[in-house]
C-alpha cells in the first residue's frame, strides 16, 4: 500500500425506518502503510429507541446508550480523527450517508471526502465467490472478528479487508486500464486506490481478447494402468496409493463391495442399480472402478449428477485422488450451453459501457471482465449472485452462428465441447445428458460408460427434459430482435445498411419486406401480451389447486367448454400472428442471400425462424389431446400474466428413458442414497422403465456404516393433533419447534412441503423465538439456497434453516447441523398434473394410485430428509417427525422402517424432551 492515510469506518444504527434511523456507535480505524496507526470508537446516544433485534445482534443496550453522548458532542472529535483522509467502509454510500445525514441534523456542512467501498473492490477483484458481505469475506481471508457487530471491531475487519488486497490480490492490468475508462467521478477514491496499489506496466496489447484461453488439443496420453480386474481393489486396503492420499484413511468393507459390484456391472454388461447410504465413500467406490473399466475399453466415462455441489465436489475433491492412481486422467465439468457466457455479447456491453457513466453498472461490468480474464470454462454460475443476475439473461450463450466469426476462437462453448471430445471424464447433469439424447447431437461418444449419481431424481428431470413449456418469453425475446421500438433492431441494422445498395429494385423489395415484417412484429407482440394476459386471467379464475400454484388441467370435459373455446379463439390468433411472421422472415432471408454482406444478418434471422416454426409446433401438440401426455395451465401466484406457461408433460418417463437410454448402453450405473421404498427396487425400476429391459438389472443395497442407534435420535410426538385439524396444528407445532431449536442452540433444520406453509411457519416461528438469540434463515424469504446456506454456516450455533423441496437434498452441512424437524410427512401434492394422470393411469390397469404412486414418492423424499443428519462418523443429532400420521395410520411401517436404526423415543413433548437430553445433553437451553 502506498503512503496514503485511509480511515476505515464502520457505523452501528437503531435500524429503524430509513428516515428515522440514527447512529448509536461509530468506529474509525486510520491505517497507513499497511499498518493501523490510531483508533476511534464511541456510543451515540440517540433520539429514538433501539430496536429489540438490533440490541440483540451488536449487544448494546439501552442502558448502555443512555449515558453516552450526542452525536453534536462527539461531531467534532470524529471529523478531526478523519481529516482529509479517503473515508473507507463495506458498502460506504450507507456509512458516509448516516454520518452525513447526522451532520445535515446538527447544521454541519456534509463530509466531501473521497470514499472507497471494499464490497466495490470485491466486486471487481473477487467476481466469482458467494458472498461479499463483510462476514463471508473476512472468513475468505480468514480473518476473525473480535466483537461481531461492534463498530470498531468490524471498522478493524474493513482496515485488514484493505490491506489483504494490496498485499496477496491481483488484477490484470488490462482490467487496471479499463478502471480508468469505466469508473465515474463518483469512485476517485477506489480508482485512486487501484491505479495507486494494482497498477503494472500495460502489456502489449490492451485488447482483453489476447488473454483468453484458447483451445489446444490434447495430445495422446498414454491411458494404461498397472492394475487389473485381479487387484484393482487392492487400492481401498491401507497403504495403497489411493489410501494415501487420505489424511485418515478407514478401510470399509462395505466401500469395498460397492466397488466389487461396480466391477461385476461393467463386466456382465449390466446396468446396476445401487443403493447407498451415507459413510460409504460411495463416490471413491464407484469412480475407481469406473475409470479403470473405461480406460480398458478405451472409451469415456461420463458422470452425472443432479446438483452443482456434487459435481463441484467430485471434480475438485474426489477426481484429484483418483489421479494419483491414474496420473494421466483429464476430466471437464460439461453443461448446457446456456450456462456460458458469449464473448461476443460480452464485448459489446464492454463498448456500450464505456460510452455510459453508470457507477453501479461500471463496477460491475470491471468485476465480469476480471472473471472473464481468469474464467477457465466461462460458466456463468462461477459468478457472484448479485452479477449473475444482472447479466445472466444478456451474456449467456443461446444460439450458434454458421459463419465465421472473430470471437470463435474465444468462445468458451466451442471450447469446452472441442475440450470433451478429448477428456477421460466428463461430470455433468441429468439434464444435460437427457436433453443431449433428446435432441440426438453428439456431445458424449456413443459407447461412453455412465454413472448416474444421486439416481432418484432421474425420474423428475427426465418429466421436465421430455416436456414441452411454451411461455409468454418463448417468442418475446426474438420478436424484440426484430421490434423497430429496440434501437438495435435488426431490421433497422437492415434499414441503414440499404442506403448504400446500389441495386434500386432490390432495395425497394427488401424495404417493402421490412415495412411489412415491422408492422407484423408489432402486432405480434400486443398478441403475445394478449394470449397470455388472457390465460392468466382465466387461470385465476378456474384454477384447481388451492395448496400450491395456481393450475388447470387441461382435461377432456374442459375442452368442451366454451369459456375454453373462447381461449383457444385468441390462441389461434396468436399462431397466425406468428406464421405470418415466419412467411415474412423467409421472404427477407431470400432477399438478403442476393445482396452484398447480407449474409451477416442470415444466421439471426434463420434462428427466429427455427424457434417460431418450433413454438407453434410444440403449442398444437400441448393443445392436443396426445396419448401418454398430460397438458395443463399454471403460472404462480403473482399477478404477473408473464409467468404464465402452456406445459404437456409425459405421464410416464420410463418408456422414453427406456428408449433413449438404457437400451442403447452396455452398462449405465444409478447410484443414490435412496432408491429402495420398503426394501424393494421395483418402484425405482419401473419409473425408469428398465423393469422390462432384456439387459441384466444387479440391484443391491448397502446399508450405511454408521452407528445409528448411538448417533441419530428419533422423536415422535404423540399429543398433537392431527395435521386435518390445521389450525389445532400450526399452532401448536409453532411452540414445539420453538422448544426444540432452544434446546439445540439453532443447528436445526425444518423440513417443509408447501412454499405458502413454509413462509407462515417461519413467521410464527420468527414471533416465537423474538426473546431468544437465534435467528431464522428461510427459502424464499432470505435469499436462495446457496445464500442462506452460506449464512447457516458462518452462524450456525445460533440459527435456523427452513427450505422446501431442494432443502430435502443435497444439503451437506456436517458437524454443523444436529436436528431435522419434519412437520408434514412429504406426501406430493395428489392435483399435480403428472402425479393425478399417473394415478387416474394406474387405477384403470387395476392399481392403487396412493399405495403405487404417492406412498413411494414420499417415502423416497422422508429418506433423503432424514440423511442430512449424520454425514460423518462424529456427527451425533436428532429428527423430529410432528406428523401424527406416521404413528396412527395403516402407512406407517414403510416410514417407520426407514428410521428403525435409529434410537427412537415415542411419547408425549415433555417426555421425549426429556429424553433427548439424556441421550444428548447440552450445554446450551435456550429457554423461553
Amino acid at each position: 500500500m502506498t503512503s496514503r492515510t485511509y480511515v476505515c469506518v464502520d457505523v452501528e444504527t437503531t435500524g429503524l425506518t430509513p428516515k428515522e434511523n440514527e447512529i448509536i456507535e461509530i468506529g474509525a480505524v486510520k491505517v497507513c502503510d499497511g499498518k493501523i496507526i490510531d483508533t476511534y470508537e464511541t456510543l451515540v446516544k440517540p433520539n429514538h429507541d433501539v430496536l429489540a433485534f438490533v440490541s440483540k445482534l451488536t449487544g448494546i443496550s439501552s442502558e448502555m446508550l443512555d449515558k453516552a453522548p450526542t452525536f453534536s458532542e462527539i461531531s467534532t472529535s470524529f471529523l478531526d480523527f478523519m481529516g482529509d483522509h479517503i473515508f473507507v467502509a463495506h458498502n460506504v454510500d450507507f456509512d458516509f450517508g448516516m454520518i452525513n445525514k447526522e451532520l445535515k441534523r446538527i447544521d454541519h456542512p456534509p463530509m466531501s471526502h473521497a470514499t472507497l467501498d471494499t464490497q466495490d473492490l470485491a466486486l471487481i477483484c473477487l467476481p466469482d465467490t458467494a458472498s461479499h458481505k463483510l462476514g463471508a469475506i473476512a472468513r475468505s481471508f480468514h480473518m476473525v472478528f473480535k466483537d461481531r457487530h461492534r463498530a470498531l471491531s468490524d471498522a478493524q475487519i474493513v482496515a485488514n479487508i484493505l490491506n489483504y488486497f494490496t498485499s496477496n490480490i491481483t488484477l490484470h492490468p488490462v482490467v487496471v486500464h479499463y478502471v480508468n475508462q469505466l469508473l465515474p467521478k463518483s469512485k476517485k477514491g477506489l480508482q485512486r486506490f487501484i491505479n495507486e496499489n494494482f497498477k503494472k506496466e500495460l502489456p502489449h496489447s490492451l485488447d482483453y481478447k489476447s488473454y483468453l484461453p484458447k483451445y489446444k488439443k490434447s495430445t495422446q496420453k498414454d491411458n494404461s494402468t498397472s492394475f487389473d480386474e485381479d487387484n484393482i481393489l487392492s487400492l481401498f486396503t491401507p497403504g495403497s496409493t489411493l489410501a494415501n492420499e487420505f489424511d485418515h484413511f478407514e478401510e470399509r468393507s462395505s466401500q469395498k463391495k460397492l466397488a466389487e459390484t461396480v466391477l461385476e456391472c461393467f463386466s456382465t454388461s449390466s446396468h446396476g442399480l445401487l443403493e447407498a447410504g451415507a459413510g460409504h465413500g460411495k463416490t471413491i467406490a464407484y469412480l475407481i472402478p469406473s475409470v479403470f473399466w473405461a480406460r480398458k475399453k478405451n472409451t469415456q466415462l461420463i458422470i452425472s449428477t443432479k446438483t452443482k455441489h456434487l459435481q463441484n465436489q467430485i471434480f475438485y475433491h474426489d477426481l484429484k485422488k483418483v489421479q494419483a492412481v491414474f496420473p494421466s486422467l483429464n476430466a471437464i465439468i460439461l453443461k448446457g450451453k446456456n450456462n456460458y457466457i458469449d464473448i461476443k455479447k460480452f464485448d459489446h456491453l464492454l463498448m456500450q459501457t464505456i460510452e455510459e457513466e453508470n457507477a453501479s453498472e461500471n463496477i460491475m461490468v470491471l468485476g465480469l471482465l476480471t472473471w472473464v480474464l481468469k474464467t477457465p470454462f466461462g460458466d456463468m454460475h462461477e459468478l457472484h449472485p448479485s452479477l449473475f443476475a444482472r447479466f445472466y439473461t444478456k451474456m449467456h450463450y443461446d444460439f450458434a452462428s454458421n459463419k465465421k466469426s472473430p470471437f470463435d476462437s474465444f468462445c468458451f462453448v466451442n471450447r469446452i465441447r472441442r475440450m470433451a471430445k478429448n477428456v477421460d471424464v466428463i461430470i455433468t447433469n441429468h439434464s444435460l445428458v437427457l436433453s443431449d439424447l433428446n435432441a440426438g447431437s453428439d456431445i458424449f461418444k456413443p459407447d461412453a460408460f455412465m454413472v448416474l449419481d444421486e439416481a432418484h431424481s432421474i425420474e423428475d428431470t427426465a418429466s421436465q427434459s421430455f416436456s414441452i413449456i411454451i411461455s409468454f418469453f418463448s417468442v418475446k425475446d426474438y420478436l424484440h430482435i426484430l421490434d423497430s421500438k429496440n434501437d438495435a433492431s435488426l431490421l433497422e441494422e437492415i434499414r441503414r445498411y440499404l442506403c448504400d445498395l446500389d441495386n434500386i429494385a432490390l432495395k425497394a423489395d427488401v424495404q417493402t419486406v421490412l415495412s411489412h415484417l415491422n408492422e407484423m412484429v408489432r402486432h405480434a407482440v400486443k398478441m403475445n401480451h394478449r394470449m397470455f394476459h388472457e390465460l392468466k386471467i382465466y387461470l385465476t379464475n378456474n384454477h384447481q389447486n388451492e395448496s400450491g400454484n395456481p393450475m388447470i388441467l387441461l382435461s377432456r370435459a374442459l375442452r368442451t367448454k366454451q369459456s375454453w373455446k373462447d381461449i383457444m379463439i385468441i390462441i389461434g390468433e396468436w399462431r397466425q400472428k406468428m406464421e405470418e411472421i415466419i412467411e415474412e422472415v423467409t421472404h427477407l432471408i431470400e432477399l438478403l442471400g442476393k445482396m452484398p454482406k447480407g449474409s451477416i444478418w442470415l444466421d439471426t434471422l434463420t434462428t427466429i425462424k427455427q424457434v417460431l416454426l418450433k413454438t407453434i409446433s410444440e403449442c398444437t401438440f400441448v393443445l392436443a389431446e396426445e396419448s401418454g401426455y398430460v397438458s395443463w395451465i399454471e403460472s404462480n401466484h403473482s399477478r404477473d400474466f408473464q409467468q404464465v406457461k402452456l406445459i404437456s408433460a409425459p405421464i410416464n418417463v420410463g418408456p422414453l428413458l427406456n428408449e433413449a437410454l438404457f437400451s442403447r448402453k452396455e452398462s449405465i450405473l444409478c447410484i443414490s442414497a435412496t432408491l429402495t421404498t420398503g426394501g424393494s427396487f421395483d418402484y425405482f425400476k419401473s419409473t425408469l422403465g428398465v423393469d422390462t429391459l432384456n439387459q441384466n438389472i444387479i440391484a443391491k443395497s448397502f446399508p450405511s456404516d454408521y452407528n445409528y442407534k448411538k448417533q441419530m435420535f428419533s422423536g415422535f410426538i404423540t399429543d398433537l393433533p392431527e395435521y386435518a385439524d390445521s389450525s389445532k396444528y400450526s399452532s401448536q407445532i409453532v411452540g414445539k419447534i420453538s422448544k426444540i431449536c432452544r434446546y439445540f442452540g439453532g443447528k436445526s433444520l425444518v423440513l417443509m412441503t408447501s412454499l405458502s406453509a413454509l413462509k407462515q411457519l417461519h413467521y410464527r416461528l420468527k414471533n416465537a423465538l423474538s426473546d431468544s438469540q437465534l435467528n431464522v434463515y428461510c427459502q424464499h424469504v432470505h435469499g436462495t439456497k446457496e445464500s442462506i446456506l452460506e449464512r447457516f454456516r458462518s452462524e450456525y450455533t445460533h440459527s435456523i434453516l427452513m427450505g422446501v423441496d431442494s432443502f430435502w437434498e443435497g444439503v451437506d452441512l456436517p458437524g454443523i447441523l444436529n436436528c431435522v424437524i419434519i412437520p408434514k410427512l412429504p406426501f406430493p401434492v395428489p392435483t399435480d398434473p403428472i402425479i393425478s394422470a399417473k394415478i387416474i393411469d394406474i387405477e384403470l390397469n387395476g392399481g392403487n394410485g396412493f399405495k403405487d404412486v404417492i406412498l413411494p414418492k414420499a417415502v423416497l423424499k422422508f429418506k433423503q430428509g432424514l440423511g442430512r443428519v449424520i454425514r460423518s462418523q462424529k456427527d451425533k443429532g436428532a429428527v423430529f417427525v410432528l406428523d401424527s400420521r406416521i404413528l396412527s395410520k395403516s402407512y406407517r411401517k414403510y416410514f417407520l422402517q426407514e428410521m428403525s436404526q435409529f434410537y427412537t423415543i415415542e411419547g408425549n413433548f415433555k417426555n421425549v424432551m426429556s429424553q433427548l437430553k439424556k441421550w444428548y445433553p447440552q450445554d446450551i437451553d435456550l429457554k423461553g
